[in-house]
């Protein structure tokens, strides 16, 4: 599977990268949603972003993991509508 996200178009790499969490591909999803927040850690999706990894690790039954991903979330993106 092609794991390269989309640069260019933010809307499409978070696209991609949900698209995995919905097919629970949590894996790629946590790297997709990953590599979008190093590149476009400033949009306005980015909590987004990290709220769908913290997701991805408590479907994995990660707990630990999503627990502190959540936290990273809130802490961030206190104004973020998640």
């Amino acid at each position: 599977s092609d794991l390269r996200p989309d640069t260019n178009d933010p809307e499409m790499a978070f696209a991609q990268a949900y698209l995995k969490f919905r097919n629970r591909e949590y894996d790629d999803a946590i790297s997709l949603f990953r590599s979008y927040l190093s590149v476009f850690g400033q949009n306005e999706k980015a909590d987004d972003a990290a709220f769908w990894i913290a997701e991805s690790l408590a479907a994995q039954g990660r707990f630990a993991e999503a627990l502190s991903e959540y936290n990273n979330v809130m802490t961030k993106h206190p104004n973020g509508d998640r």
